[in-house]
């Protein structure tokens, strides 16, 4: 199947948020993605926003771009992902949509087996970014 991007919006923290012709919405993280070849452009937050749809999928300023594919089956649908910061002293809600921080005695007492849809671990930690 052929996944054709139909909107994107750049969010906070290098995240992307991708509607497909499907009317799926997925979150795509580029934090992995920002210190390999030509996405290291990206780390500037400017050129960042300048995301936008081209030829079914996305493109940044100087053709920086990702296949359809790639966002989609990489992306994350809305739900409840848990990342853990360097320190391993919080634990922070993802996708950013959430935005929303607890602490970790907080969090173990909310989740559940029903709540959680997907434990996400991020592959380049950097900095005191979350990972």
């Amino acid at each position: 199947m052929y996944w054709t991007v139909k909107s994107v919006e750049p969010l906070d923290n290098y995240w992307l948020l991708l509607t497909f012709e499907n009317k799926e919405q997925r979150y795509f993280d580029m934090k992995p993605l920002l210190n390999t070849g030509v996405f290291r452009a990206l780390k500037d937050p400017e050129i960042f926003r300048t995301v936008k749809v081209a030829f079914d999928s996305i493109v940044w300023k100087n053709d920086i771009d990702i296949a359809p594919e790639t966002l989609y089956h990489d992306g994350l649908k809305e739900g409840l992902y848990v990342s853990i910061q360097r320190n391993g002293s919080r634990i922070i809600i993802e996708p950013p949509k959430a935005n929303v921080s607890y602490s970790l005695n907080e969090m173990l007492s909310e989740i559940t087996e029903d709540n959680i849809l997907h434990c996400v671990e991020t592959r380049m930690p950097t900095g005191n970014e979350i990972w």
